[in-house]
């Protein structure tokens, strides 16, 4: 049985490393790879983050924290890419409407 503290703690690691994501997605943002990027950065970061840990007395390295701050990096940035394309796609339909009234036939690149 997990503990409500260890739950708690697993829960800040994706909440903490999918902001880190965003944020450094959101510095990258223009670039083709700034998705992939910002997944990059986090999981090396992670990575670094528990190899850390093997020098703090109490403190034990594990490889699923990494997998956990993968997880919340994805979760993460999988957000930021479905409203981007929720408003993308919102976007297009009020450019549509727009041509529609115009009487124009409009093409979204």
């Amino acid at each position: 049985m997990v503990s409500w503290n260890a739950f708690m703690r697993k829960f800040a690691h994706v909440l903490v490393f999918g902001f880190l994501a965003v944020v450094i997605w959101r510095a990258l943002y223009p670039r083709r790879w700034a998705m992939v990027g910002a997944w990059v950065f986090t999981v090396i970061y992670a990575c670094f983050d528990e190899w850390h840990q093997s020098f703090q007395p109490g403190r034990t390295p594990l490889v699923s924290d990494v997998v956990i701050d993968a997880l919340g990096a994805t979760l993460a940035l999988w957000i930021v890419r479905m409203s981007m394309r929720k408003v993308r796609l919102s976007y297009g339909q009020s450019v549509r409407q727009i041509g529609n009234i115009f009487g124009e036939r409009m093409m979204l690149v």
